[in-house]
């Protein structure tokens, strides 16, 4: 079954928000706005069309004033640098990404560094743009724990899920990227706010709590 995806829909999830989250003290709000984050927005603009996604931003912000909760930031991860400013038209008020991949290599496995310099061109882009960019660090990438168990390096296909893996992601190589996401956050202009990728997505690798993985070397054939 397929969700609708209809501004229905989103006013609706808007709704439940207002009545469960945005109630709450602890709930995170952005220069007193409250934070809204939406996941992949240039499929969200797809579906939704235009001028509907701008009709029902408007919509929400109405809503979650008349609730009296104050304003709400709109937040779009995804976004092309181009599209940038079609998306502070439709209502946005900021930009990020969920997480800015390594480069796929013949061999499947590729150093943390060719994440960070990823990383880096990508914040780049935004910068001075019609919107303000939260940097996204990652603490790696790896889908094989999605992979089928008997899978071995070099992958088989290169369809999702098989991809390059990161290695070399130490905690000091992440820790740097994220004093550079910092720097770049505090500068003039920018939004003084950084993303963390994931989490606790363990089956692509992006997690903060410590857990057992496999040595991405044990993939390769003998």
């Amino acid at each position: 079954m397929e969700l609708d995806h209809t501004p229905e829909e989103f006013l609706g999830l808007v709704d439940l928000s207002i009545a469960r989250y945005f109630v709450h003290p602890q709930y995170w709000r952005k220069d007193g706005a409250l934070f809204f984050s939406i996941f992949n927005a240039p499929y969200f603009i797809d579906r939704l069309g235009v001028e509907n996604v701008r009709l029902a931003l408007a919509e929400a912000r109405r809503r979650v004033r008349a609730a009296g909760l104050g304003e709400i930031h709109f937040n779009a991860q995804g976004v092309s640098p181009s599209d940038a400013q079609l998306a502070k038209s439709l209502g946005f008020d900021s930009l990020t990404d969920y997480n800015i991949p390594p480069d796929e290599t013949d061999s499947s496995l590729t150093s943390y560094e060719s994440l960070a310099k990823n990383s880096r061109e990508r914040w780049a882009q935004f910068e001075n743009g019609p919107l303000p960019y939260f940097p996204v660090v990652s603490t790696g990438w790896d889908r094989s724990p999605r992979c089928r168990l008997d899978a071995t390096l070099p992958w088989p296909s290169q369809e999702y899920p098989y991809g390059s893996i990161v290695t070399n992601a130490t905690a000091a190589a992440f820790g740097a990227l994220l004093r550079e996401a910092k720097a770049y956050a505090e500068r003039p202009g920018n939004a003084n706010v950084v993303y963390v990728n994931g989490w606790n997505e363990y089956t692509e690798c992006p997690g903060l709590l410590p857990t057992a993985r496999r040595d991405p070397s044990e993939l390769l054939k003998a």
